[in-house]
């Protein structure tokens, strides 16, 4: 793997950081977050700079880029806290759309590049965690006309008027389209993050087949590994964006005649969270690099399990700093510690991942791998 950007992919970093510090700072993020709908205007520029495009091939319409142009802009999203469902739509949906060949997916790929539609995904169920493979939904046949029944909860990009939904056709895994709300109660709210998601309940829901039995589990289990790493990049922004806010802070905040800076201990505390900020790129780097393998659910499992405890570490410890207005609404820190808190439960918390990490070393001493 090159570990060094091409011009285009310095460009692509560069722009999202721009674009990002001018149309997104924390003020405007607050108004945006009271506002009952969600903005069109900054959707509308993700698709005019090509961001919504990166995921889908060229033949579809799209860049043809791939996991590392994603990180690139996700990593920009966390550092500015962007609320907008960039990963439900641009990364999880463009990536099932893209892997399959029905007919509807090629026109719903064309409006999603436009900017014309926002995918929810609906993966996560109360009884089953985080074990999307084996959804308690149900769907059922008659004819050519599918239908659905079940709950999800949790939702990403809880505010779309399409879903991807996955179920159960007897032992055989389906992963399914639902356009439009008929048959389908929606509750949406927002996370304590900030985030839009929502719960939904299907009786009947009238759906179209995207994938089914095997091809549909190949296709999760490659979607989790990208997006997994897109989760990555994105608590990886949120540490950065913590520990400058922090660098900021300790520069001008005085004690006893000095400024924070100037205390050693402080100096020494700083210190350690940016080693813990160099491994974190470090095991995104590494993720990054075993998604075309064998190993990539060994890479995104392990990268995932090492880059949000670096994150929850740092963002905690700038809170910490910043003393009791690190906790205030008001002040940017402890939106960062929370986002990050909720990125470490999506597409599976820590514990999931060390044990999916543990599995995968115990197979290999069994084999003698």
């Amino acid at each position: 793997m090159d570990l060094q950007l091409d011009d285009m992919q310095t460009m692509l970093r560069q722009t999202a950081r721009r674009f990002v510090a001018e149309n997104h700072d924390f003020d405007k993020r607050t108004r945006s977050i009271v506002s009952e709908a969600p903005s069109e205007t900054i959707w509308r520029s993700f698709a005019e700079m090509g961001w919504l495009a990166l995921n889908i091939p060229e033949k579809a319409g799209g860049l043809g880029c791939g996991p590392v142009e994603t990180a690139l802009i996700m990593e920009e999203l966390g550092r500015g806290l962007v609320t907008e469902p960039y990963l439900a739509t641009a990364v999880v949906a463009a990536n099932i759309l893209a892997a399959t060949d029905v007919p509807f997916a090629a026109e719903r790929l064309r409006e999603m590049v436009a900017g014309d539609l926002r995918i929810g995904i609906a993966l996560s169920e109360s009884a089953t965690r985080f074990d999307c493979l084996e959804p308690t939904t149900t769907a059922s046949r008659n004819g050519n006309e599918w239908r659905v029944s079940g709950s999800k909860r949790l939702v990403l990009g809880g505010e779309s008027s399409a879903y991807i939904v996955c179920a159960r056709n007897g032992g055989e895994l389906g992963l399914f389209w639902i356009d439009g709300t008929q048959g389908l109660a929606t509750r949406k709210y927002r996370t304590f993050d900030d985030h839009r998601c929502a719960d939904i309940d299907l009786c009947n829901t009238p759906a179209q087949l995207i994938a089914a039995g095997g091809r549909a589990v190949a296709i999760l289990d490659e979607m989790l590994n990208h997006a997994t790493m897109a989760v990555c990049a994105e608590a990886l922004g949120c540490l950065t964006g913590a520990l400058a806010t922090t660098i900021e802070y300790v520069k001008v905040r005085s004690q006893f005649g000095k400024t924070l800076a100037e205390f050693q201990v402080t100096q020494h505390r700083l210190a350690n969270l940016f080693v813990q900020a160099d491994q974190a790129r470090s095991m995104l780097l590494y993720g990054l690099s075993t998604l075309s393998s064998a190993d990539a659910g060994f890479g995104t499992a392990g990268a995932k399990f090492k880059i949000l405890d670096a994150a929850r570490f740092v963002c905690g410890e700038c809170v910490h700093q910043h003393g009791g207005m690190g906790v205030t609404t008001e002040y940017p820190v402890g939106h960062y510690l929370r986002r990050v808190l909720m990125l470490e439960k999506m597409f599976g918390d820590s514990s999931t991942q060390l044990r999916r990490v543990m599995e995968r070393w115990a197979s290999a001493d069994v084999s003698g791998g």
